[in-house]
């Protein structure tokens, strides 16, 4: 005895209503496996997307469960229709499958929020994250209510090919004048990921060397030592190679000398040792704390005999890019001083003219 039996022989259920039995259980079955197969897509959401508890995956799940609900419906409708042979107006279904359309699309509009939302997690600079990723959130919902607009459009028989060879000529239009715009705002999501550079650190791009004092969607602006400010677009930034002085630490310097035919190497290098010595005991002594690194140990080498010169080159290094910027005019001119103090002589270049 089927379920529809039993309720028949138990007289609760009789006539019209013991033929709606079947459709609802059927609907209340399809509720209980949407809602179970939604907490199970919420939770790899959660788990594997957006590693840990989101708004916008809760706020996903209720309008997948809502449109499911929905469809649950309208097939309970066509096929009480069916039972009871009359038809469904047209445009009453035509009204459902637009009600879903637009409810799944809410769904993945908040998905895709949340996806933008969470890559902007990354982004350290307020002022870059919301002038960014917030045109990234607009374009991305534009494409997608007009995707559903035009589904919708669909459902209800309208000819939507006219609309889009109208809005297609339109987008390229605006996309060719917006290029350039366009191009920096992207180029400045990818460098943002790469996390290049942050506000204070001191970088060089090209001609340009000095201290980072404002990131935004577009461009960056950069403080020159001669106390100017320059504009950088973040296109120019990520098709030019960018050194940036402060990222890693400690710092070295190198010091080339170029030094006359017969000077004594092993003086030289013991006049550049005790110059660079006595320069990091004064820094010690005036800022009370180590300039010039013992660890890694400074280093002198004989690196090069050329037409003109021996050359050598001093390795000192220090713990951070601002403490080396200032320290090295100081360590060169003790250096300079010392080698002219003990005759070591510094190379020239002779000129012969030729005899008339």
């Amino acid at each position: 005895m089927d379920f529809t039996s039993l309720l028949n022989s138990t007289g609760l259920v009789q006539g019209t209503g013991l033929k709606l039995v079947h459709p609802i259980a059927r609907f209340l079955f399809f509720i209980l496996l949407s809602w179970v197969a939604v907490c199970i897509f919420k939770y790899l959401l959660n788990r594997f997307v957006f590693k840990a508890e989101s708004r916008h995956v809760r706020l996903v799940g209720i309008f997948v469960l809502i449109g499911l609900a929905v469809l649950g419906a309208r097939l309970v409708l066509v096929e009480i229709s069916s039972i009871f042979h009359f038809s469904v107006p047209l445009t009453l279904t035509r009204t459902i499958d637009s009600l879903i359309v637009i409810i799944f699309f809410a769904g993945l509009h908040n998905f895709i929020v949340g996806i933008i939302n969470r890559l902007g997690e990354r982004i350290r600079s307020p002022q870059f994250k919301e002038a960014s990723f917030g045109v990234m959130r607009n374009m991305a919902e534009a494409i997608m209510w007009f995707l559903c607009l035009t589904v919708v459009l669909r459902i209800w028989g309208i000819e939507i090919g006219p609309l889009l060879t109208g809005l297609g000529i339109a987008g390229i239009a605006l996309g060719l004048a917006l290029q350039t715009t366009l191009g920096d705002l992207f180029s400045g999501v990818a460098i943002a990921f790469d996390k290049e550079f942050k506000l204070g650190d001191v970088i060089e791009v090209g001609d340009v060397f000095g201290v980072v004092k404002e990131i935004s969607a577009r461009s960056i602006k950069v403080k020159t030592y001669s106390n100017d400010i320059v504009v950088l677009t973040n296109s120019r930034l990520s098709s030019s190679n960018l050194i940036n002085h402060t990222a890693l630490k400690p710092r070295r310097i190198t010091i080339l000398l170029r030094l006359a035919y017969g000077s004594d190497v092993k003086k030289v290098k013991k006049i550049c040792m005790q110059s660079i010595e006595k320069v990091a005991r004064e820094l010690k002594k005036e800022q009370g704390k180590e300039i010039i690194l013992s660890n890694p140990k400074p280093s002198i080498y004989m690196t090069d005999l050329a037409e003109y010169s021996i050359n050598f080159r001093v390795f000192v290094w220090f713990p951070s890019f601002s403490e080396m910027f200032d320290a090295e005019e100081r360590l060169k001119i003790e250096i300079y001083n010392a080698l002219n103090r003990n005759k070591i002589r510094f190379a020239q270049q002779n000129l012969i003219l030729p005899a008339k």
